[in-house]
């Protein structure tokens, strides 16, 4: 069970990389701390995370079924019976007599057909079937996966939703005592944004207005 839970982690961590582009394990975990709250209503700190990620415990149930779901599954139940369906057949492979090994040509021949079919399925269909977004100014617009700098996997509620936007004393900062503006501050300068998330340009995890920052740094409208 705690194998599979931080097999687990480890995947979603990975499909965090992919989406974000970040190669630190502490952006990674940020960045499924982050889609977990949005996506599923399920709190966890990165800082967890992590330590899940190398085998210290094991998440909640309902962290492990937002895990799955992050990466494809309907609920842990799935993901579980999925990989230790796995691990029963490389088992039954491991008690099978061993054959002969295949010819080393044969081999070669067969990667050269299979990367040349790769790429022609690229050519005609990785374009299209992929898809992105990156960042333009104070918000996102949807683009074909380039690997460019600023882009992301495409996210529809972040496309929609994900704004950069500008404060003062009237606007409203919070609704029913919750935060829905989000800031960052780095270099003693502060950016707001319409919803949590990962800052798009810095990476860093967008924080939840309080009154402190508001009285410190929002000033009057014009």
């Amino acid at each position: 069970m705690e194998q599979i839970a931080k097999n687990l982690i480890n995947e979603a961590l990975a499909k965090a990389a992919a989406e974000t582009l970040n190669k630190s394990l502490n952006g990674q975990a940020e960045h499924v701390e982050m889609q977990l709250m949005e996506l599923y209503r399920c709190p966890i700190s990165a800082k967890s995370l992590k330590r899940y990620s190398k085998g210290e415990g094991t998440p909640k149930p309902e962290v492990l079924k937002a895990l799955s779901q992050y990466i494809g599954y309907d609920d842990f139940e799935l993901y579980m019976k999925s990989h230790n369906g796995a691990n029963k057949k490389q088992l039954n492979n491991d008690l099978e007599p061993k054959q002969k090994a295949p010819n080393k040509s044969a081999i070669l021949l067969f990667v050269l057909v299979t990367i040349l079919t790769v790429s022609l399925c690229w050519n005609f269909f990785g374009n299209t079937r992929l898809e992105c977004m990156v960042w333009k100014d104070n918000h996102y617009e949807k683009t074909a996966c380039s690997g460019a700098r600023l882009e992301v996997s495409f996210n529809e509620k972040k496309l929609e939703n994900f704004k950069k936007i500008q404060v003062c004393d009237e606007t409203i900062f919070f609704k029913n005592n919750k935060p829905v503006i989000w800031y960052d501050k780095t270099n003693k300068e502060l950016s707001y944004f319409s919803i949590h998330g990962i800052h798009p340009e810095n990476g860093k995890t967008l924080k939840p207005i309080t009154q402190t920052i508001i009285d410190k740094y929002v000033v009057e409208c014009d």
